[in-house]
């Protein structure tokens, strides 16, 4: 295998999200990652409502209990579609934070995580 080509340990869906508003927002609970680096895959099937805002963080933990230092983002969506990013792992723990912003948002997503060595 090419060295630029990395080999996908396991993967799994994370959340699986349908009809959220601008109220809903949250985290995926604890994860351990399963190699060097965590690449996440964010499908936005549905995205509607005025200056409509989907905000996702990688937040990093030693502990399980202390996150947010070294914490990782995607670049703010806006629209439907799908967004990968891969991360470098910072900690043992991490958890993905989801902010959802504008007025009357109707938001459906699915975050599914792909482990790499």
């Amino acid at each position: 295998m090419p060295a630029a080509v990395k080999q996908i340990n396991k993967s799994y869906t994370l959340l699986d999200l349908d009809t959220l508003d601008e109220t809903d927002n949250g985290n995926s609970g604890s994860q351990v990652p399963s190699g060097a680096s965590l690449a996440i895959a964010v499908d936005v099937t549905i995205f509607s409502g005025t200056t409509e805002t989907l905000d996702l963080e990688v937040e990093w933990s030693p502990d399980g209990t202390n996150f947010g230092k070294d914490s990782d983002t995607f670049t703010q969506i806006t629209v439907v579609g799908v967004f990968v990013k891969v991360f470098t792992v910072k900690a043992p723990i991490w958890r993905l934070l989801y902010t959802i912003g504008g007025t009357g948002v109707d938001l459906d997503f699915k975050v599914v995580v792909l482990g790499t060595g």
